[in-house]
């Protein structure tokens, strides 16, 4: 596994505590209320600049509604994820001959549109 580097790590939470706070719509200043940390503290983080502790990580998630595990799975690891969890669904769907066929009208008709895009 590739090792990481302490400011690389700081930096990648502040661009996924960034995204995972905009894709709820929350301000700064709304998610320094819900977690209980400083607005001028949430922007710091965001820019890669500090740092969080475990406490603060636990009351982010919190106010984020999510596992605190989710601040750390950055993009390529969350590729990773969903990548195996599409292999995993397309291995089922392979073994029951029904979910087959249905699989190949389905994947047919996203490529017949995906065409049809580019044209």
């Amino acid at each position: 596994m590739k090792k990481v580097s302490r400011e690389r790590l700081v930096a990648l939470f502040g661009r996924r505590l960034r995204q995972l706070r905009k894709e709820r719509g929350y301000s700064q200043e709304r998610l320094a209320l819900e977690s209980g940390c400083d607005v001028s503290y949430i922007g710091l983080m965001e820019r890669g600049v500090k740092a969080a502790s475990l406490r603060i990580v636990e009351r982010l998630s919190s106010a984020l509604d999510l596992p605190p595990l989710e601040l750390f799975i950055f993009g390529d690891v969350r590729q990773g994820i969903e990548t195996d969890a599409l292999r995993e669904k397309f291995a089922l769907l392979a073994r029951n001959p029904a979910a087959q066929n249905m699989l190949s009208v389905a994947l047919d008709t996203v490529s017949h549109y995906a065409k049809r895009g580019k044209d």
